[in-house]
């Protein structure tokens, strides 16, 4: 197998001794290379040039065409999104493209954190304050009970499980970073009106569409997070949202507590968590990512290869 090297690319001449990948004909990395040889009863034949490993791929008139960076394939017919680099990007460049990819995934996931935080705050805010509210609304110690103890708190599911079906299911098929801004506007919009109402429907419907919020949201979360981590790394990516949910509910609560014990009262929680949390949001259209969906798993790059 000869081998040619110039700015970080390589030519892979035809080899009589160089297997390619049966019936694909894509290129593969050091590891797939090598269990490829061992199938074909070949030992592994490739050479290291400039630091660079060049392995077997798909020959053009006995020549491999340079491999194109994976974050190119949306021009040429891949999955839209951003996804990490290749494994064989080599060199400073290829730091550089890895340190990018690391950064933008840290940021996506902060934002996708603080946000869910703000979500989980505002489900509970209504709980510590139930007989100031239905003071407002002039409610019976029964009503207080029945409507908003139980027909509110309903109203979160009702609204919510549906939502969070129909959200998950699109999920696979739309832009979750849009999907996942819709569903979180549509519930702190909700969320900051509450502060202004006054009848019990107004409060029961802009409550409702907390639900939305919630239930849509989760999906959408536990998604991208596949997606911008590889699966050593998701357990404890995903520990983090279980651990930034509980948070919100226990500080949505508290919180709730002490403004509705001071004279702002009961209404202001609702404004404390809302306006940040669509400020938060406006970061997240701005700079999280939308990462390649499956981008992370075993074979995709192949796997996009072979499609093109």
């Amino acid at each position: 197998m000869q081998l040619a090297s110039s700015s970080n690319r390589l030519s892979v001449q035809e080899s009589g001794n160089c297997p390619e990948e049966p019936d694909t004909g894509i290129i593969v990395n050091r590891s797939d290379f090598e269990a490829t040889a061992a199938h074909h009863n070949r030992p592994p034949s490739y050479r290291t040039i400039a630091g660079t490993e060049a392995v077997c791929g798909p020959l053009h008139n006995g020549v491999e065409r340079a491999r194109a960076p994976a974050a190119d394939t949306d021009d040429q017919g891949g999955i839209e999104g951003d996804s990490a680099p290749a494994a064989d990007d080599q060199g400073v460049e290829g730091d550089v493209k890895v340190s990018c990819w690391k950064s933008e995934r840290n940021v996506t996931m902060g934002l996708l954190l603080l946000i869910t935080c703000f979500l989980f705050m505002d489900q509970n805010l209504m709980a510590p304050n139930l007989t100031d509210i239905a003071r407002d609304f002039n409610m019976t110690d029964t009503e207080r009970d029945t409507k908003l103890g139980g027909e509110i708190s309903l109203s979160l599911f009702v609204v919510g499980a549906p939502v969070s079906v129909f959200v998950g299911y699109h999920a696979d098929r739309l832009n979750r970073k849009m999907l996942y801004g819709i569903v979180v506007l549509i519930g702190e919009a909700g969320c900051l009106l509450t502060a202004f109402v006054s009848e019990y429907w107004q409060l029961f419907v802009l409550r409702a569409l907390t639900g939305v919020a919630l239930g849509g949201a989760l999906p959408l979360v536990y998604s991208m997070v596949g997606d911008l981590y590889p699966a050593a790394e998701r357990p404890r990516a995903s520990s983090f949202v279980g651990l930034t949910m509980g948070l919100g509910v226990g500080a949505g609560q508290m919180l709730a507590a002490a403004l509705g014990s001071t004279p702002l009262g009961w209404r202001a929680p609702f404004v404390v968590v809302a306006a940040p949390c669509l400020v938060v949001l406006i970061f997240f259209f701005r700079f999280a990512i939308e990462p390649k969906r499956g981008s992370q798993e075993v074979g995709y790059e192949a796997q996009q290869k072979a499609e093109m």
